[in-house]
């Protein structure tokens, strides 16, 4: 292994025994940043690295990560990567929101890792430009680079799941609870069959609050999710508690849209899930399913979005994001 990525080894073991609470202010609570914190940094050993640098393809010498604000630990495997192929990397963080950025780029400065961290939009440039947040920021950024810079753009996003079984329903609660149901793999909706999915789903999103409080939301998110349950009630069934909300809809109601720790839930199988998606497949993310090696035939358009259940926030290094192989194209081509 390279020096370069044996110095990103020793900054990811680094970040593992920091407590993320500590370094920025969060929307989460702290357990449930800790939680977030430790599964994305799972997926960044030695193994992971050492398969991304295999990839033939050069590595561009300048790159910038622009990041949203919802998801605080989606610029490290990036950053991870890009630094451990020697590509000199700029974050760009939400200005109203800059501590993360700081604390990582500090970190990183430690262990000789060429990490800054800039707040302006003017400051955006470089060999490669990667880009995440709403569909209009990315388009502002393509329109401000100049001509040749690579740029790939990821932005409105949302994902949804199929659980038939008891197992794949508290797995689905686990998916829900890590960032708040905030994250572009949070699934908005859960398509099952189970005649007890509601009483089931109720008792995992309890046992997840109990382990991963729910963290602030704001006055709009406690409007929406009010009117989202007063929706529940009228048309299908609701179950609440602190923190968290069980709703059973037909799947006519479906809405590509998450709100923090709410359950979604429509009775119907994976013909249900694919009819939901289909007028909206083109800002799909993933879909979590029991067996992504083997879907149901309706299912396999979405081949490239297919994870199990458990890995709808846990994804690993090497896959494609949001259709896209990330690690490739974040190489010059051989």
């Amino acid at each position: 292994m390279s020096q370069r990525a044996e110095a990103v080894g020793a900054w990811v073991r680094e970040l593992r025994a920091s407590d993320p609470s500590l370094a920025a202010a969060s929307r989460l609570s702290p357990e449930g940043l800790r939680a977030v914190w430790s599964v994305a940094l799972d997926e960044l050993g030695p193994d992971a690295i050492g398969d991304a640098l295999s990839l033939p393809g050069e590595p561009y010498a300048t790159a910038t990560v622009v990041v949203a604000r919802t998801v605080l630990t989606a610029p490290l495997e990036w950053c991870a990567v890009l630094l451990a192929r020697g590509t000199e990397v700029t974050l760009k963080v939400p200005r109203e929101a800059p501590e993360m950025g700081h604390f990582l780029a500090r970190t990183a400065a430690g262990h000789g890792l060429p990490l800054r961290v800039v707040t302006a939009h003017e400051a955006v440039g470089g060999e490669l430009v990667v880009v995440m947040g709403r569909d209009e920021t990315v388009e502002a950024v393509r329109g401000r680079v100049p001509a040749g810079t690579r740029v790939l753009g990821f932005g409105h996003r949302y994902s949804a799941a199929w659980a038939p079984g008891e197992a794949d329903l508290r797995e689905a609660a686990v998916q829900l609870a890590l960032h708040d149901t905030r994250g572009c793999r949070s699934p908005v909706a859960l398509v099952s069959d189970h005649p007890h999915a509601v009483d089931i789903l109720a008792d995992a999103m309890a046992e997840a609050e109990a382990r991963w409080p729910r963290g602030t939301c704001s006055g709009h998110e406690l409007a929406k999710i009010r009117a989202r349950l007063a929706l529940g009630q009228v048309l299908g069934r609701v179950k609440t508690g602190e923190g968290w909300g069980v709703m059973a809809l037909p799947s006519a109601r479906f809405v590509p849209e998450a709100l923090p720790r709410v359950a979604v839930l429509h009775p119907g199988g994976p013909d249900t899930l694919a009819a939901c998606i289909e007028p909206t497949a083109r800002f799909l993310s993933v879909l979590g399913v029991p067996d992504p090696a083997a879907p149901p035939a309706v299912l396999q358009p979405y081949r490239h979005h297919l994870v199990a259940l458990e890995r709808m926030q846990r994804p690993p290094l090497r896959r494609h994001h949001d259709g896209v192989d990330w690690l490739a194209e974040t190489l010059r081509p051989a």
